[in-house]
């Protein structure tokens, strides 16, 4: 007589419940793998072998089981595994605002209760019922459905359940909210009532609304976009962000790599850039990042480097604030009609001051701005390098106004006199220099708008290097990472 060994099975998700004693066997029946607890975790018997193909050939269709397991093959003696790429992750996010209290009626459907420290949610214990959406202000027919069929009147916002006893054959439900766009929340239904919502074209019955705690993993930043995102919600000040996946990704055999394959990530970075910008090639020297190196790929052949310009944004930035002296009697012949001038005295120049161009300090010694009254021009104190540091005069145009510039004001320089103190502002465009083969998903702003400065018309987005850095708690499980090792 032969014993009958029986093993426990069951999802792979919902293994640990069955608990993890020692030596127990279990079954997983959606991804037909075979566990045996070891006191403390269920662990995959056969998990981290290899499967030796005699040919790269002989790897089998790309699919979704295929993607634990490793394969290696023979002939060009590489390991190979299946990844996910071009997949699409983004947020969703919905306001949470702050209360000492719960507010069991606001328009939102999160909140935070400072007082308990904790989140909450509100859940809608509704009724679904059969019902039919008439685009129309007309009912139709008496008879047209059976009787109990609720009917949505489109055209009135109206709703009506089908009565044959009536001679209309409809009876108007009062209770009931026609909503166009807005989601249900506690402020806008009413528990007994029903409410329709036109845009996902949806029929409930409220029965109850519940506050519950809402776990969300509390940040300062939110993390990138990918993967590990999905199903997750994330709380950042006033708001609570859920990862999604906007387009499946596509599923890939990849070559493992245990090194980094400059050749392979050039041949990327060509592709995405063929045909898309002038090519200017250096040596050494990288001009400064400006608006006319953007829109163009500086390329440093020898050494495989790819530049980009990246737009930053506006800046506003004070070149100098100081207090206007009282104008000194001239020291030079006087006219006898008591005119007073504001002249430099010695070095002890004022970082701003006026005067007659004659009487301009030398470029470097103290004075950043200089107005030369008598010519009605402004001039900064401008350093260049070229092995010797040198200073000399640049003449600017200059706005005089009651306020400080912001970044919404035109590039250029601007005088703002308030009573006897003067300030210089710059506002000016800020760009940045971008290495295609060294930063990590580049986001730039590469190619002029019609009649803008501001490069903007074409995004190079998600280029995918071979070789970030990533700590083990940053890792997808079931995900293959090869290791670069230090010399």
């Amino acid at each position: 007589m032969s014993n009958r060994v029986l093993i426990k099975r069951g999802l792979s998700n919902d293994l640990n419940k069955a608990g993890t004693v020692a030596g127990e066997l279990k079954y997983a029946t959606d991804t037909k793998k075979l566990y045996i607890g070891d006191g403390i975790n269920n662990v995959e018997i056969g998990a981290g072998s290899v499967i030796e193909l005699d040919s790269y050939d002989d790897l089998p269709d790309v699919n979704v089981a295929e993607k634990h397991k490793l394969y290696y093959c023979k002939d060009l003696m590489i390991y190979c595994y299946v990844r996910e790429i071009n997949g699409v992750y983004y947020f969703r996010y919905n306001s949470c605002p702050t209360y000492e209290t719960l507010n069991a009626t606001i328009s939102q459907l999160y909140q935070y209760v400072s007082s308990d420290d904790k989140i909450y949610h509100a859940e809608f214990d509704t009724d679904g019922y059969d019902y039919v959406t008439i685009n129309s202000s007309t009912l139709p027919a008496k008879g047209t459905y059976e009787d109990g069929m609720f009917v949505v009147l489109r055209g009135t916002s109206k709703l009506y359940i089908c009565n044959s006893s009536l001679d209309s054959g409809y009876e108007e439900i009062t209770n009931f909210t026609y909503s166009y766009y807005s989601v249900m929340t506690p402020a806008n239904v009413t528990i007994g009532d029903y409410f329709y919502h036109r845009g996902y074209d949806k029929l409930y019955y409220i029965k109850a609304v519940n506050w519950v705690e809402f776990n969300a993993i509390r940040v300062t930043d939110l993390p990138t976009q990918d993967k590990r995102i999905v199903g997750r919600f994330y709380y950042r000040g006033t708001t609570i962000y859920e990862g999604y996946e906007n387009k499946a990704p596509t599923l890939s055999w990849e070559n493992l790599k245990t090194d980094i394959d400059l050749a392979a990530i050039v041949s990327q970075i060509d592709g995405k850039i063929a045909g898309k910008f002038d090519v200017e090639e250096y040596e050494y020297m990288t001009p400064t990042a400006s608006s006319e190196t953007m829109g163009k790929l500086y390329m440093w052949k020898e050494q495989s480097i790819y530049m980009l310009t990246a737009y930053v944004g506006r800046v506003v930035n004070t070149v100098v604030t100081a207090t206007i002296q009282e104008e000194q009697e001239s020291s030079g012949d006087d006219s006898g009609d008591g005119e007073l001038i504001l002249l430099p005295i010695g070095l002890n120049y004022e970082p701003y001051m006026e005067g007659t161009l004659a009487n301009r300090p030398d470029a470097g010694y103290g004075c950043v701005c200089y107005y030369a009254t008598d010519v009605d021009k402004y001039y900064i104190s401008t350093a260049s390098t070229g092995g010797f540091l040198n200073y000399y005069w640049t003449e600017v145009s200059m706005t005089t106004r009651s306020s400080a510039p912001t970044t919404g004001s035109n590039v250029g320089y601007y005088k703002v006199v308030n009573g006897n103190t003067v300030t210089i502002y710059n506002v000016y465009d800020q760009y940045k220099w971008v290495n295609l083969t060294t930063d990590q998903h580049p986001y730039l702003k590469a190619q002029k708008s019609t009649s803008t400065s501001v490069y903007a018309g074409f995004y190079l987005n998600y280029i995918q290097l071979d070789y970030t850095e990533k700590d083990l708690s940053s890792m997808d499980e079931g995900t293959l990472y090869g290791v670069i090792e230090d010399a």
